[in-house]
């Protein structure tokens, strides 16, 4: 993943936009706008915030998919949904069969719709929100940004799992077999059609197919995955990226497991889940700062400031990027525009002991003895004060392990008693199991997660902590073995976080 992690990186650092040319503007009005479509949709729109836009779906009864589009809100009496054109019409019939006597309107629109990437000047009337994982803003008129390229668009859809009407998501398919379970559904809204319907599949044990993708250096020419002599899942979709091949594909419950590994006539592919790169402003903080880091070490300067500059655009209370910015320009010695980033850092971290030691030299370097006395005397406050803070941690770091302490005593005497009436129950000896896991008593723990095991055979996670002590005891091939095991059940139950993490492990053996 490092090729595409590499591609995508401008990709999510640099301002562009998407033209939507295929798609229609619905505009939604009148004083029951906002309970009627909380009726509809699958999102939960009353939370939604004005000016902002999210991916959102209307389902039938079934659950089965009618539409899947944007929704966006400019107030509790108006809303734009932003819809594929040749879904239109259904789209509109589906919400005119559901309005009886509410106050609401539909006006149907064709304006020039883009979607902007990346850029943060914004106004109270655009439409702000996030696409494929992006902080993202649709608006009617062309940006001054440069535009994406067909292909580029391709690989940010695809690596962010991004599903659109025409792609696999196509109407009347259970949208329980697609990433807008992801994206587009609010497990915690109230009633819609198709609700009840969708909470069964989710809560028992997922989907049956469901998008994951697959990676390797061969393109899967089939559309059916198949592996030894099985079909495990279909392609959807596919890109190559430098030699590496990205296949959207819906796979089975016992394969779509982040990282196994799954011959396919003769190469192997890796499973990795939706999306390839996390989207949240903490991943992409530690992704753009990192990379600023490494430019800097190989001298491109101008780069890294670039990159340290719009980290600050997006994550204005990041003080290591004021630090690393302000350092960066006083070695250039350019002591005005570093003392302008030392007393924003002075401002975002109160107690910064660099941000006041670093104004006292650039102070100093400018011939401003008397700043920098001042800064200088600040730096050794700040540095006081930490050692109080310091001491205020420790202190409550101590309450916390204590209390941690008693009440892994009170479970332990818990289990203990449960096991002199059942010395077989299952929940009481993988506890046990974990609690002489965290002791690192690896011997007593495997002995008790076993009993957990030939009680409730299907326990994944009590596989997952087996594994964990015989891997501490250096038993790498029964860990293998229960490993291997575990994942067959726990992908079996849909219990893929276990699974996952069992995964994990087996590629590091």
């Amino acid at each position: 993943m490092l090729k595409l992690s590499s591609i995508l990186f401008n990709q999510r650092t640099s301002p562009s936009f998407i033209q939507l040319n295929d798609y229609i503007r619905i505009e939604i009005r009148g004083v029951d706008a906002e309970s009627f479509l909380s009726n509809q949709l699958t999102s939960n729109i009353i939370n939604q915030k004005p000016n902002f836009f999210k991916e959102s779906a209307i389902v039938d009864e079934k659950g089965r998919l009618v539409s899947s589009f944007f929704v966006c809100k400019q107030s509790s009496n108006a809303f734009y949904i932003i819809v594929k054109k040749y879904i239109e019409s259904e789209l509109l019939a589906r919400l005119n069969k559901f309005l009886i006597s509410e106050d609401v309107e539909f006006e149907t629109s064709a304006p020039s719709i883009f979607i902007e990437v990346n850029n943060f000047i914004s106004n109270e009337n655009e439409f702000l929100g996030n696409y494929c994982s992006l902080p993202s803003k649709i608006v009617f008129s062309t940006p001054n940004s440069s535009e994406l390229d067909s292909a580029s668009h391709e690989l940010l859809k695809l690596s962010s799992g991004f599903v659109e009407m025409g792609l696999h998501a196509k109407s009347g398919e259970l949208i329980t077999n697609t990433y807008l379970t992801e994206s587009a559904i609010d497990f915690n809204k109230g009633c819609y059609p198709g609700q009840e319907t969708i909470s069964k599949i989710v809560n028992n044990r997922g989907a049956a197919y469901y998008p994951v993708a697959l990676i390797g250096n061969k393109e899967i020419q089939d559309i059916d995955v198949i592996s030894g002599d099985k079909k495990i899942g279909t392609i959807v979709e596919k890109i190559e990226v430098e030699g590496e091949f990205l296949h959207y594909a819906l796979l089975n419950r016992e394969n779509r497991i982040e990282g196994k590994k799954i011959n396919i006539k003769g190469t192997e592919y890796f499973v990795k889940n939706f999306p390839l790169l996390d989207g949240s402003i903490d991943a992409r903080t530690e992704e753009i700062f990192d990379e600023a880091v490494r430019l800097f070490q190989v001298d491109e300067n101008e780069r890294s400031k670039e990159l340290l500059r719009y980290l600050i655009n997006i994550n204005p209370a990041y003080a290591d990027a004021y630090e690393s910015l302000g350092v960066m320009l006083g070695r250039e010695r350019k002591f005005e525009d570093a003392i302008e980033v030392m007393k924003k850092l002075a401002d975002v971290d109160k107690t910064s002991v660099m941000a006041q030691t670093n104004l006292s030299m650039y102070y100093m370097q400018l011939g401003d003895k008397e700043t920098a006395e001042m800064h200088k005397a600040e730096a050794t406050l700040k540095q006081f004060e930490q050692f109080g803070v310091e001491a205020d941690k420790r202190d409550q770091k101590e309450k916390v392990l204590a209390q941690e302490k008693a009440d892994k005593e009170k479970r332990e005497s818990m289990f203990h008693q449960v096991l002199e009436i059942d010395p077989e129950d299952a929940l009481a000896n993988f506890g046990l199991g974990e609690l002489e896991i965290e002791r690192e008593n690896f011997e007593k723990a495997q002995d008790h997660l076993k009993k957990a095991i030939i009680a409730d055979q299907k326990y994944s996670v009590a596989y997952l902590a087996l594994a964990k002590a015989q891997l501490n005891l250096k038993q790498d091939q029964l860990a293998k073995a229960t490993l291997n095991k575990g994942i067959e059940i726990a992908s079996k139950l849909g219990d893929l976080m276990p699974a996952n993490e069992m995964q994990s492990l087996l590629n590091k053996l």
